[in-house]
């Protein structure tokens, strides 16, 4: 596999599936970079999905990213961040599972959700656009 550089969250996903413009003029300038997603940012666009040529479609789009997993060490210090943070942060699973695949990788995360990653330590964040 090749070494990757970052990953994108969901909320970057969505934009360039929806042709945001601000999104796809980021992706493009990006084009030194080897960009991966998360397993569970698959899962959280598919799970969007409203009928079978819609998630067909999805699929398809997804086939141009690597796609990363957590290691099981990786899933170990996500569930005991999850039992820290969630009662007092209201941080969601699969924030934290995509959030320690990005910190098992040592890259950062390409989101527009920095409030759900922001009290998870150690992770890296980038803001692309507005």
């Amino acid at each position: 596999m090749i070494p990757i550089n970052i990953l994108l969250d969901t909320t970057i996903l969505i934009d360039i599936f929806r042709g945001c413009r601000p999104a796809i003029d980021w992706l493009k300038s990006q084009s030194d970079k080897n960009i991966g997603i998360s397993g569970f940012a698959v899962f959280e666009i598919l799970q969007g999905s409203r009928n079978k040529e819609e998630m067909l479609s999805l699929q398809k789009k997804l086939e141009k990213f690597p796609v990363f997993w957590p290691t099981e060490d990786d899933c170990n210090r996500a569930l005991a961040t999850f039992a820290n943070l969630y009662l007092s942060h209201g941080v969601e699973v699969i924030d934290v599972l995509i959030a320690y695949t990005t910190i098992g990788l040592d890259i950062p995360i390409v989101t527009l959700n920095e409030k759900h990653f922001k009290p998870i330590s150690g992770l890296k964040t980038i803001i692309p656009y507005q």
